[in-house]
């Protein structure tokens, strides 16, 4: 029902594309794939992000609509006591029980769908724990609602990650990052960082269960 509506609405706004971000965004792809094909063992992602920054600072003025990260605040999360009253209950009840559901939904299938590429085995129950365990924990930040990530979970998968460490690795990196060197990503253009997504959620998309699916 939604996707043909969908699909007329995408042709019909297709005549104001802007084909700085097109061309952006295309170049990021072709980088990332060209690299992951030829150069199995290089970070083709980030090639491919340096590829995409670089011919955004190429066009000039001429990338003046595109957008960008922007500004990155240099601070990480502090502690804080949620305030949470009695009324929040009922005000919140039924939101936070849906955006849970849609989180655990989200987490159980892109672990499903690892395991049947990596051919392990995925327990529900330890899934569900460390998810409930995640958003616990991180509603003394000011987090937002956390699950798994697609795009992310894709992505540890292609590097050869085999354990939870590398989320670990990976939120010292972001940390470092944030604190130090946040500015030099201020300039990454939206375009090429939605490049290597469509890159990576390309990887995740099984032909074969969609066909089964369909019959």
């Amino acid at each position: 029902e939604h996707l043909p509506a969908f699909g007329a609405e995408l042709v019909a706004e297709i005549g104001h594309t802007n084909p700085v971000s097109l061309s952006i965004g295309l170049l990021t792809l072709c980088v990332a794939l060209a690299v992951r094909h030829f150069r199995p063992g290089w970070p083709n992602y980030l090639i491919a992000l340096a590829a995409g920054t670089g011919l955004y600072f190429a066009f000039g003025p001429l990338a003046a609509d595109v957008a960008t990260v922007g500004h990155i605040d240099e601070a990480l999360a502090t502690f804080s006591l949620p305030g949470l009253r009695i009324d929040d209950v009922s005000t919140l009840g039924s939101a936070a029980f849906a955006i849970a559901l849609v989180g655990l939904l989200e987490a159980v299938s892109i672990s499903r769908a690892l395991a049947m590429r990596s051919g392990q085995m995925i327990d529900p129950n330890r899934e569900f724990m460390g998810q409930g365990i995640a958003n616990l924990v991180g509603s003394f930040f000011r987090c937002y609602p956390s699950s798994g990530s697609f795009t992310r979970s894709g992505v540890n998968y292609e590097a050869g990650a085999k354990t939870p460490m590398a989320s670990i690795f990976a939120a010292l990196a972001l940390a470092v990052i944030l604190l130090f060197v946040s500015d030099l990503f201020a300039y990454v253009p939206v375009p090429a960082m939605g490049g290597t997504i469509i890159v990576v959620a390309l990887k995740l998309i099984n032909l074969r269960e969609i066909m089964h699916f369909f019959r």
